[in-house]
């Protein structure tokens, strides 16, 4: 599985996990020896963020004069930003050219609206990376978010927009629905999964409905259903607020099963 990760998408840590966990997820899959490939990734320019937010919020998130959105001021969150963006873009055109799987371990996305952030969400690099995939010559691009949390910013952006392209799926609490909402997908040239772990019933932040081992069972569906229709996943780690043992646990459970369908 290839990995677009480097140490410059890393922020300290912050009232969430979401800024630090890059490095703890990636450290914990080259200690468990997954069979994975880290590729850095070139961070995103300013016009490839602009594509789907204000340039006055924008601008003014990374000069510092409006708060990110962890809700605070940070450099090290402004000088992350970039490559956290950049890391998905790169996966999405990798497994767009390639075919194959691949994985962004980047969090903060699905409540950052066309001028807003919040919830640990600045920039919405699903929706900047369904964009630059359609650059590319995607047609139809799916977005499934299995976090725990409503997509506010997601939707508000395709609705401000106007993007009738993007097939945008939300987690329902049963495992059911996954294998139901799987097939909404057909036709798609590529999905983007957001493999939240704050779906872990009893995540304290999170709308919690699984176990451990539901969550992997969630993550194989969306992985062996995908490759069963021929469309490559990109898949980036999203929320997470319990313990970091949990947190990573979860999160190495859908880097083994993103490895398995590729063997």
């Amino acid at each position: 599985m290839r990995v677009f990760y480097t140490k410059k998408m890393v922020a300290g840590r912050r009232s969430s996990p979401s800024a630090s966990k890059p490095a703890r997820v990636v450290n914990d899959w080259i200690e468990q020896g997954l069979d994975i490939e880290i590729v850095e990734p070139k961070p995103a320019s300013i016009s490839t963020i602009l594509q789907a937010h204000d340039v006055e919020y924008v601008r003014r998130v990374l000069t510092g004069e409006k708060m990110n959105g962890f809700g605070d001021f940070g450099q090290d969150v402004i000088d992350a930003l970039p490559y956290v963006v950049g890391s998905v873009v790169d996966a999405v055109k990798y497994s767009l050219k390639t075919g194959k799987n691949a994985c962004a371990p980047a969090s903060g996305a699905h409540h950052a609206g066309y001028d807003f952030g919040g919830g640990f969400c600045t920039f919405n690099f699903l929706i900047i990376a369904a964009i630059e995939a359609r650059n590319a010559g995607a047609k139809t691009i799916g977005i499934y978010d299995g976090d725990a949390h409503h997509a506010n910013g997601t939707l508000q952006i395709i609705d401000k927009l106007k993007i009738s392209w993007i097939k945008h799926r939300q987690r329902d609490r049963g495992l059911k629905y996954y294998s139901l909402q799987m097939k909404d997908f057909i036709g798609c040239d590529l999905i983007i999964y957001q493999a939240g772990a704050d779906a872990l019933r009893g995540d304290p932040l999170g709308a919690g409905y699984l176990t451990i081992e539901q969550l992997r069972q969630r993550d194989r569906i969306v992985f062996r259903s995908a490759r069963a229709m021929d469309i490559p996943v990109v898949w980036v780690c999203a929320g997470g607020y319990s313990d970091d043992d949990t947190v990573v646990k979860i999160h190495r459970a859908t880097a083994e099963e993103c490895i398995s369908v590729e063997k």
